[in-house]
């Protein structure tokens, strides 16, 4: 019967695409193609460095587009003709799209196997605009109308989440045996002003800083949402303001909740060529609009400490190497609390709620070996009790605790925000990407991730010391005891942190292998022998379809599974891409 639903409902996907026209990159998708081609170009230096935050603003990318096409960059003369001639069908693609609207249809089917069978399936149509509205005004906007079958679970591996949205509305249709969820998601970037000097209204996914694959502050991989914010960027200094209204749920990630918000801001500075400094600060509050955190010029801490010290801020730092042939040493530390006079006096054995990422990336087309895209490996750690925040007005008993709302904690409709491990966890990855035919992307990651859970053993109600998100550390006859700072005396024995001292750890490793396929049968410049670096004449315009098709397999081994002692598990998960832009 699964198989005879996917086959009916690709059918269906393609007699809806059957009658479209137009292509054009959408920049609102921080998934798109054209991201993982401009980092891959920036990390090379084939392009000026690009902003801190995604989605991108289209006049910004076809600055740094124009920038590199005119040999603005040290390195112009050495950029591959086939990358020349990318950059200028994307940099037209961006300008002169053949009409403001254009049509999609995409599937996407996950299969699990193993301890638990599992299948997920997301198909639709969606109806997109890609519209330069003026020289200094960009719209991106599109409708997704999703039919969703998650009955059987959602068969994705440990850490990893949905790349797909939707609202969550209740509509639901039968098909044979099966329940199909029929959801909706509308997107929307809309970017007003200069690439220096530009602001924006969103409702997106998003990512900031240099790991874009999965990052401490804001994770590609967390939910869509509303953003308004402005960009204020020069060839070696950028400012970025962002305000995020966000949903709340209850201490335990369940129900729905309005009311709850989120400010950024952030400086990065290119003090010297081959050395970035940056720093950002975060708010999260809720129950009341605060305007004293729109203020450009101030400090969010600060800021809080004037209206009430009630709201949860956080600060993160970092600094990025440029050593030259490609290379990139990014690292970023993020922290909610952290106890400063034990710090500066060397003793770590105290309050430590902060993530941090550190990692080497290469591209190896700045040394001219262009069929290997990018090596990258990086660390992340998440110190227990990180991005989970109990309220200031939290009551002890535990029963009224878990149903309250938390307006506090970094989670957006049940979800981090930022990175998918959950606190007292870190994580290596390598990954490597190819292209060995154009059009044709390799990939191949391999993954280790411990956890503990920080609560076993405290002075904590069990039914609150779950060691996830949502667990804030608390515990004592009143549950109001922060179990990771002096003067709580530890039952166990562990240092306050207690990041990974657990007996009991569980381990996941992880192999995956990919592949995507881009195709446009207009055949574009970079696809055409003896093709020109120069910008498409303006008569020519895709007229066929472009697919994007991708494939996946990850192997996954977890031992401890669920902190269990001894119990193993090995489970496969396969995915199934195709995207068509017509």
């Amino acid at each position: 019967m699964k198989r005879s639903l996917l086959y009916l409902l690709f059918t269906v996907l393609l007699i809806l695409l059957s009658a479209a026209g137009g292509f054009a990159q959408n920049l609102s998708d921080v998934f798109d193609p054209i991201y993982d081609d401009l980092g891959d170009w920036e990390l090379a230096g084939f392009i000026d460095p690009l902003p801190q935050m995604r989605p991108y603003a289209a006049q910004d990318v076809v600055r740094l587009l124009n920038d590199a096409l005119e040999g603005a960059q040290p390195v112009a003369g050495s950029v591959p003709p086939a990358i020349l001639q990318r950059m200028a069908y994307y940099k037209d693609a961006l300008l002169n799209p053949v009409a403001p609207l254009r049509f999609i249809g995409f599937t996407q089917q996950r299969l699990a196997r193993g301890d638990e069978n599992q299948y997920f399936s997301v198909t639709g149509a969606a109806g997109q605009i890609i519209w330069p509205i003026a020289d200094l005004v960009h719209l991106s906007a599109s409708i997704y109308p999703n039919l969703v079958d998650r009955a059987d679970g959602h068969a994705l591996p440990a850490g990893q989440r949905h790349t797909r949205d939707w609202i969550n509305d209740g509509a639901n249709i039968t098909l044979g045996d099966r329940t199909l969820w029929a959801l909706s998601q509308v997107t929307s970037h809309l970017t007003i002003g200069s690439p220096s000097l530009h602001a924006y209204a969103s409702i997106t996914r998003s990512s900031f800083g240099p790991f874009d694959h999965d990052g401490i502050i804001f994770s590609p991989q967390s939910p869509f949402g509303i953003r308004f914010g402005y960009v204020w960027r020069t060839p070696t200094f950028e400012y970025n303001f962002t305000y995020r209204p966000i949903t709340a749920t209850t201490n335990t990630g369940a129900g729905r909740g309005s009311g709850k918000h989120t400010v950024m801001h952030s400086v990065n500075a290119r003090i010297l060529p081959w050395l970035e400094l940056g720093f950002w600060e975060t708010v999260v509050y809720g129950e009341r609009f605060e305007p004293g955190y729109f203020v450009p010029v101030s400090s969010l801490f600060l800021s809080q400490g004037i209206v009430g010290f009630s709201d949860n801020s956080l600060l993160g730092v970092s600094a990025t190497f440029h050593p030259g042939l490609g290379l990139r040493l990014p690292f970023q530390v993020f922290a909610d609390d952290v106890d400063f006079n034990e710090v500066v006096k060397f003793n770590f054995n105290t309050k430590l709620k902060l993530s941090l990422q550190t990692g080497i990336q290469w591209a190896p087309g700045a040394v001219n070996i262009p069929v290997l895209r990018r090596v990258a490996f990086d660390y992340t750690a998440v110190m227990p009790y990180m991005y989970s925040h109990r309220n200031p007005d939290t009551p002890g008993q535990t029963e009224a605790w878990l149903t309250n709302m938390n307006y506090t904690n970094y989670t957006h409709a049940g979800s981090n925000m930022a990175t998918g491990l959950p606190p007292n966890s870190d994580r290596f990855r390598l990954a490597v990407d190819a292209e060995p035919l154009t059009g044709l992307r390799l990939g191949l990651s391999l993954e280790q991730h411990r956890h503990g859970n920080a609560s076993t053993g405290q002075d904590i109600d069990p039914a609150t010391a779950t060691g996830t998100i949502f667990d804030p550390g608390y515990g004592g006859s009143e549950g109001k005891t922060a179990t990771f700072q002096p003067p709580y005396t530890d039952p166990t024995g562990q240092p306050y942190t207690r990041f990974l001292t657990q007996d009991i750890l569980e381990y996941t490793r992880q192999l995956g292998i990919t592949a995507r396929w881009d195709l446009d049968l207009t055949s574009p410049p970079w696809q055409k022998s003896g093709a020109s670096a120069k910008a498409p004449d303006s008569d020519f315009k895709p007229r066929l379809p472009q697919f994007t098709s991708g494939i996946g397999y990850t192997l996954e081994s977890i031992t401890n599974a669920g902190l269990i002692s001894g119990e193993s598990r090995l489970s496969h998960f396969f995915v199934f891409d195709l995207e068509v832009r017509w």
